[in-house]
């Protein structure tokens, strides 16, 4: 389908959320993660493979993509394709915690963390789940779910929903970031772009 602005939107076919999610979010018991299966193939835009092994670790960089808010308090920044450098602050097997230069906020959510498997070569390892606190800090306080623990899990539901496995991308270099990179944190304030 396609946006008033030319966007190009993939309909749902199906969804398939982790068993465990009953529709509201419980860190530590509900996996904020599902599978979706588009009706079209989506050729316009390259892929990313999902990460596998080993387990990311702390102090590791990564790199976040969204449409959220810059800030908290910039309730007018969302909408806006945008990317950032981050840090892997401490990964969990449920989660990890990122920020520092910068770290996810409102409408982010179910977007992509980015880590660095080989050089250029750039897999998903997270996805973009909640974060603690009311002012989206750029150092700490985001979440997103560890994709890496559920890899078996997610390749199970994409081989049931489409009769393929995950061994399969063709984008994995930073040129596939075909988004804007967030600003200098122009008000100091400490929040979700980079300061």
């Amino acid at each position: 389908e396609q946006g008033a602005g030319g966007e190009l939107y993939g309909a749902a076919q199906a969804a398939i959320a982790h068993p465990t999610w009953e529709g509201e979010l419980v860190p530590g018991t509900a996996v904020d993660v599902a599978v979706v299966h588009l009706a079209e193939p989506v050729t316009e835009l390259g892929t990313y493979c999902l990460r596998e092994d080993p387990q990311p670790q702390n102090g590791e960089p990564g790199i976040i993509v969204g449409y959220g808010l810059l800030g908290s308090l910039q309730l007018m920044s969302s909408g806006v394709h945008r990317w950032g450098e981050t840090t892997l602050l401490d990964v969990g097997d449920e989660v990890i915690e990122i920020g520092n230069p910068t770290a996810t906020c409102q409408g982010d959510s179910g977007g992509p963390l980015f880590t660095e498997t080989s050089p250029e070569r750039w897999e998903i390892t997270g996805v973009t789940s909640y974060g603690e606190g009311l002012f989206c800090e750029a150092t700490g306080g985001a979440f997103s779910t560890n994709t890496v623990t559920h890899f078996d899990w997610i390749n199970e539901q994409v081989e049931l929903l489409t009769g393929d496995s995950l061994a399969f991308c063709d984008n994995c270099g930073p040129d596939g970031f075909d988004c804007e990179e967030l600003p200098d944190d122009t008000d100091s304030g400490g929040d979700a772009d980079t300061d």
